[in-house]
């Protein structure tokens, strides 16, 4: 067996316990109606988005994340 389809047969095998275990492996879609410019304009109304997530920072019990879209970051 070559490298790659020991590569293929192990995401394989990680994906059917993920899905035993309940996770969505592929979740369903979300309809963005709101760009991450548009949520920083209505600071303190609640709207929903969606993006990216470009970084994660830890600080004790604290997480940050870096949302971004084609509008921006936030």
């Amino acid at each position: 067996m070559s490298r790659l389809d020991e590569t293929i047969q192990a995401k394989k095998q990680k994906r059917e316990q993920l899905e035993a275990a309940g996770v969505h492996v592929h979740p369903y879609s979300f309809a963005k109606t709101y760009s991450i410019q548009a949520c920083r304009d209505s600071l303190g109304s609640e709207v929903q988005t969606a993006g990216r997530i470009m970084s994660k920072r830890e600080h004790g019990k604290v997480t940050f994340l870096t949302l971004m879209d084609h509008s921006g970051s936030i």
